[in-house]
């Protein structure tokens, strides 16, 4: 359910089209690296580019959807319960989206 009225929060927004922009980087970068692979004198094919921007693609692509963020808040809680020297915000979860999280203000020194 919903917290009590007065509950302070903080809401992380996702700016708009960010989703477009992120993928258009990325097909820019696969281009720029496909093309030094492809130039037979920089030898590059070792270092598989285009492979290593594939993968970051795949491991960055998820984090944008701020779910995901707060299902690893959640995990972080758990693993970290009972620590007196480190905290980790409650998403309230009811309340985010692909593309809003709320979670529950947490006083303290970001790491």
């Amino acid at each position: 359910g919903l917290n009590p009225a007065g509950t302070s929060v903080a809401v992380k927004v996702q700016h708009p089209r960010i989703l477009e922009k992120v993928c258009l980087d990325f097909y820019l970068l696969n281009k720029c690296a496909s093309f030094l692979e492809y130039i037979p004198y920089l030898n590059l094919d070792y270092l598989s580019m285009k492979d290593s921007v594939d993968q970051f693609r795949d491991i960055m692509l998820p984090q944008l959807d701020l779910r995901v963020e707060a299902h690893n808040l959640q995990r972080f809680r758990r693993d970290f319960d009972g620590e007196t020297q480190i905290a980790f915000p409650e998403p309230l979860v009811e309340l985010t989206s692909r593309e809003v999280l709320v979670e529950k203000f947490v006083e303290g020194e970001p790491m």
